[in-house]
């Protein structure tokens, strides 16, 4: 086709042009190492001395020869990106230079990507190289080759969103188990996700960015456009330049949007979705103060003050002297009221091994041999936030039961006054022992404790009379008890910096043990009754047993009324404020899972759609190089047309100078033939992949691009290119015979093959 070559510019004299450039054979530039056995192209010889000389020796450039002379004799000289560099005549070169010339060459043409992440390189492999091809820059397209590599290279980056996006998933499940974030792990967390996100939004950037420069080759293929579309289109990985699409690709004339425009919009909503949804992951969780569990900090906590058993009056008249006679009855007093206070508490069958501790709460083991409590402290700002601690304290009681001889039935069993409340029973000694008491109730228990009892340091000995009922059968006949009780010491004060004040004291212990005893008020008169205190529980209150109860269930009742009057003094009593590690407000992590779910599973489903998408749409077409060198060999035929002007013309004033025509990206016949045919497809025809002008007249076929060799535009057989120059001989000028007013650019209408797409 004669209008299918290009004029080429001169390499010695940018102003040149050649009277017959079919004659003249093209210049490559490839990325790959040529066999010399079929290089097409000359390269220039120096002698073995080193040197380089102008001097009498003719210069070739392929078809061109220009003598030796002086430096003065030629105003500009081309250079050849093939050939050896140039040095100055008599200058020898040193070792570095030479190891510099031998290893240059080697850092590029070595360096290679991988074939499988290169969809766009369109090798000629072994299977394709039956018969050499007339030239090194002739490729193999293979449709199949290209949707693998395609699908290859976008499924790595595909693959990183999935693995960022489940760093992100098991990031924010494992920091939810952390119970109590302290700032510095809040910041490891803000800071993992925050990079994790920014990973996220460049790779899907990145891969967006990927995916249109896959696209636009198919686009720039289906149908003519202007070149200022085709460069809007060949830049549509840019999102300005597919916004710009928006309006610069509307059909004008017709109000409604065109398939450009749709498919723009569809582009730039998928990119914003992608970016929003990275985004609505900091939407899915949120960091708060639990409700459930605290953190402790070094700083002021609040404690029960165990060595004084008081509330808000007592403490304030006797705080100061807790050993004197009216602070201690005072202590008994209020020791019985904490106790009736804890009558409620829960009570929790576990171990010590369980250091979990609630407020309000007493606990036990499985057998009720003892019970015992664990210390809550508080934060002094907020009692709501308390935490338990290590330090325990247990409370062990054992009860006899003894035979009653006369009495009580609550002054019914006789009228005299002065024998009707007495009560005579009998110890483990068979001693009788005659007591008088008149605070009794029939069906009720009364319980009696001992000021003056000698079972040693931390324990009280307390009496309990079940008085008989004459009208049911709960006591059906009186009982007399005594029981011992003892308090142990705090466990694990030592852990503390000031043991005391969490310890305590002996005095307290005691009157705490004997809590279920005491009124406040001391009996008075002869021994043995001196130094009683006596209180009388209702009939239906748990502290008045039934008349069979054993001995076990007897110390049982006293041990709970002992651990609950120290549960009661730790939740409602006097509090000391201490230096040490308390309570403070925990931050956990709340994630609210489904909508997580959906936006970290959603994004790599999101991705996946659209790649399947843009290889099965992308794939019809030749996908090119990004490389610049790569766009400056195909817009050639374009650029080719301003001749030596416009170097800083931008692209829109080299789309107006040329009058903006109508270009479309397409495949046409270079003219060569007769190679043998090597693969599925190829009719022995090398192709040309080429920016072809509407005004050629080639026309546009749907489907998508024929596989095969290409190459580019080669000169046509001797015999023909003898007959076409005659022709052209005879062709009148086109300066002459242009009609005015025409471009000097545009093309004649003309028939040729239509090309494929």
């Amino acid at each position: 086709m004669a209008g299918s070559h290009y004029i080429p510019l001169g390499p010695f004299d940018y102003s040149q042009t050649t009277p017959n450039p079919e004659a003249q054979q093209p210049s490559y530039f490839s990325s790959t190492i040529r066999n010399p056995a079929y290089d097409p192209i000359p390269y220039l010889h120096s002698p073995d001395d080193g040197t380089y000389s102008t001097q009498n020796q003719p210069l070739r450039y392929q078809q061109w020869e220009m003598s030796g002379g002086q430096p003065g004799d030629t105003s500009y000289r081309g250079f050849d990106g093939n050939g050896p560099g140039l040095r100055p005549a008599g200058r020898n070169a040193s070792s570095r230079s030479s190891i510099w010339s031998a290893n240059k060459g080697f850092s590029v043409s070595h360096f290679n990507v991988p074939a499988a992440a290169s969809p766009w390189e369109h090798e000629l492999s072994e299977k394709h190289g039956a018969a050499l091809p007339p030239s090194s820059t002739v490729r193999y397209f293979d449709r199949r080759r290209q949707r693998a590599r395609l699908l290859f290279n976008s499924s790595f980056q595909w693959t990183i969103t999935a693995l960022i996006c489940a760093a992100m998933a098991g990031s924010m499940y494992g920091f939810s188990k952390l119970i109590g974030m302290s700032s510095t792990i809040k910041h490891i967390f803000n800071a993992l996700i925050t990079g994790f996100s920014l990973c996220l939004g460049l790779n899907l950037s990145s891969s967006l960015t990927g995916y249109a420069q896959m696209m636009r080759w198919r686009f720039l293929a289906s149908g003519y456009r202007t070149l200022q579309d085709f460069e809007l289109v060949m830049n549509c990985d840019s999102q300005s330049h597919t916004l710009r699409l928006l309006w610069a690709g509307r059909t004008r004339g017709k109000w409604y949007p065109n398939k450009t425009q749709l498919v723009a919009l569809l582009w730039l909503l998928v990119n914003l979705g992608l970016q929003v949804s990275t985004a609505l992951v900091g939407l899915t969780y949120s960091i708060n103060v639990s409700s459930e569990y605290v953190r402790l900090t070094y700083g002021n906590v609040s404690i029960s003050d165990v060595t004084y058993i008081g509330n808000q009056e007592t403490v304030a008249l006797y705080r100061d002297d807790p050993e004197s006679a009216p602070s201690v009855l005072a202590q008994t007093a209020v020791a019985n009221q904490w106790g009736v206070t804890g009558q409620d508490y829960s009570v929790v069958n576990t171990t010590f091994d369980d250091d979990n501790g609630k407020q309000q709460v007493v606990y036990t083991n499985a057998d009720e041999s003892m019970y015992w409590y664990r210390f809550i402290d508080r934060s002094p700002l907020a009692f709501s936030q308390s935490t338990a601690t290590s330090r325990t304290v247990n409370v062990t009681a054992s009860c006899e039961s003894f035979e009653v001889t006369y009495g009580g039935y609550g002054g019914f069993q006789s009228n005299d006054s002065d024998l009707m409340w007495g009560v005579v029973w009998v110890d483990n000694q068979g001693n009788s022992n005659s007591w008088w008491i008149e605070d009794v109730a029939t069906g009720a228990t009364t319980w009696m404790g001992n000021m003056s009892s000698d079972c040693g340091e931390r324990c009280a000995q307390i009496y309990a009379l079940q008085t008989a009922d004459n009208m049911t059968n709960d006591v059906p006949e009186p009982r007399f008890w005594s029981c011992l009780v003892n308090v142990s010491p705090v466990d694990n004060v030592h852990e503390y910096i000031n043991p005391s004040q969490y310890q305590i004291p002996d005095l307290q212990a005691t009157i705490l043990a004997g809590s279920i005893g005491w009124s406040g008020v001391v009996t008075r008169g002869d021994l043995p009754m001196a130094n009683l205190q006596v209180v009388r529980y209702p009939a239906d209150s748990q502290w008045s047993p039934p008349g069979n109860i054993s001995s076990d269930d007897m110390a049982r009742l006293v041990m709970k009324f002992t651990t609950g009057a120290i549960s009661a003094l730790d939740t409602d009593g006097p509090r000391l404020n201490v230096t040490g590690y308390g309570p403070a407000p925990a931050q956990i992590l709340q994630v609210q899972w489904k909508y997580a779910a959906a936006v970290l599973g959603g994004i790599p489903t999101a991705q996946a759609v659209v790649l399947l998408a843009v290889v099965l749409f992308a794939n019809k077409a030749i996908i090119k190089d990004t490389s610049h060198l790569s766009m400056a060999r195909l817009l050639r035929p374009i650029v080719d047309k301003l001749g030596d002007t416009g170097c800083l013309l931008t692209g829109d004033e080299i789309a107006e100078r040329l009058g903006n025509y109508r270009v479309i990206y397409g495949v046409r016949g270079s003219g060569r033939q007769g190679v043998p045919p090597v693969g599925v497809g190829d009719d022995g025809t090398i192709r040309h992949v080429d920016i072809i002008d509407e005004a050629e007249g080639l026309g546009y076929r749907r489907g998508g691009m024929p596989e095969g060799r290409y190459d580019g535009l080669h000169p046509a057989p001797c015999g023909d290119e003898q007959a076409r120059l005659l022709v052209r001989e005879q062709e009148p000028s086109a300066e002459v015979d242009r009609p005015q007013g025409q471009d000097r650019w545009s093309h004649p209408d003309r028939k040729g093959r239509r090309m494929s797409v």
